[in-house]
C-alpha cells in the first residue's frame, strides 16, 4: 500500500475512533446523501466524511468487484462479515469492505449498523495491522 493510502487510512481510523456513531448520520434530513439512485430521499443521510470514505475506497482501490465475487463464493462469507475480521488477511478485508459498501448502496440503514457496531473501524484497524 502506498504512503498516501496509509495516511488516508490513519485519518479515517482517527475519525471513526473520535466521532460518536450518532453524529455520523441523521434520518429524514434533506442533504448530501449517497444511494444507488444518487438522489435525495427521506432516508439516512451520512456525515460528509462517510461519503468521502466511500469515494476514497473506490479511488484508492480498497474495494473491487473481484474481491466481492471471492467473498460471496465462500461458504463462510456471512461469518467473515462480522466475526472473521480478526483473522482476515488483506484480500479478505478488501472483500469485506467491498461487501459493506455495496450492501450500503442497496440497503438503507446498513451503514448505520456498521457505524453503531464500529465494524468499519475494526476493518480499518485490521488493515493497518496487516501492513
Amino acid at each position: 500500500m502506498k504512503k498516501e493510502h496509509v495516511k488516508k487510512l490513519n485519518e479515517y481510523i482517527i475519525f471513526f475512533e473520535q466521532t460518536p456513531s450518532h453524529a455520523l448520520y441523521d434520518f429524514n434530513y434533506i442533504g448530501r446523501t449517497w444511494s444507488f439512485l444518487n438522489k435525495v430521499t427521506d432516508a439516512y443521510v451520512y456525515h460528509p466524511k462517510i461519503i468521502d470514505f466511500i469515494e476514497d475506497c473506490k479511488n484508492l482501490g480498497w474495494i473491487d468487484c473481484g474481491s466481492w465475487i471471492s467473498l460471496t463464493g465462500s461458504a463462510d462469507w456471512n461469518q467473515s462479515i462480522t466475526g472473521g475480521i480478526d483473522q482476515a488477511d488483506l484480500f479478505k478485508l478488501k472483500s469485506i469492505l467491498t461487501f459493506y459498501i455495496n450492501a450500503g448502496k442497496f440497503c438503507d440503514g446498513f451503514f448505520v449498523i456498521l457505524l453503531k457496531k464500529k465494524l468499519l473501524l475494526k476493518v480499518l484497524k485490521r488493515v493497518k495491522n496487516n501492513l
